[in-house]
């Protein structure tokens, strides 16, 4: 069973909190609560599906995981070595079987350098990693070290008043810019602000060379 709800009104936060309880209640549920939002149908009708026919990425790790992630193993990797990562204890009921309780900037410990095909890391930056870009620096390197020559880092952050978007060719954030770590080629899709989600969100893919 699948629930798709804009990511807003009593509606949805009522809906949202019994689908919670379900999970914790029945761990094997098959249960999928998903947002209707721009951002979520470019990941979940195209980023996920490239990643899952690729067959160069076979060792995928997914940053920070909720009720509506819970079903990314499922529906597009059982067929890979797939994992999660999230520091709050709480979050590993929405992971992967391969679940890491850390934070981004330690994945080190959890993994030889060069041994990820693929990382992705959407709103992360901004929201559980701050202070002014010293964590983002930390998780961009860290990510770095992990993925092989010619994997792929997907970043994903929301433009905010506190970040605001610029025109220039990559993203600033907090001050950080990510190519100053390290050698990556970029590309960019931007995805503008809608009823169900305020703020334009971005997603930079970047290769490691």
């Amino acid at each position: 069973m699948r629930v798709t709800m804009a990511p807003k009104g009593v509606r949805y936060h009522s809906t949202r909190i019994l689908a919670e309880l379900l999970v914790r209640l029945r761990p094997s549920s098959r249960f999928a609560f998903t947002l209707e939002t721009k951002d979520r149908r470019i990941i979940e009708d195209v980023i996920l599906p490239h990643m899952s026919r690729e067959a160069e990425y076979q060792k995928i790790l997914f940053v920070g995981v909720r009720l509506y992630t819970r079903h990314y193993e499922r529906e597009y990797f059982t067929h890979k070595d797939f994992w999660t990562i999230d520091v709050d204890p709480r979050a590993a009921r929405y992971g992967a079987r391969r679940h890491i309780v850390d934070s981004v900037t330690a994945i080190g410990a959890h993994f030889d350098e060069g041994a990820l095909d693929a990382i992705f890391c959407n709103g992360i930056l901004g929201r559980g990693l701050h202070e002014e870009g010293e964590m983002e620096r930390a998780t961009f390197r860290a990510c770095h070290a992990c993925l092989r020559q010619g994997g792929i880092f997907v970043l994903g952050w929301d433009d905010s008043p506190a970040r605001p978007f610029s025109s220039a060719e990559h993203p600033r954030l907090s001050g950080f810019a990510p190519w100053e770590c390290s050698p990556l080629t970029t590309a960019r899709l931007v995805i503008e602000p809608d009823d169900n989600y305020p703020l334009r969100h971005i997603f930079d893919f970047y290769r490691k060379v």
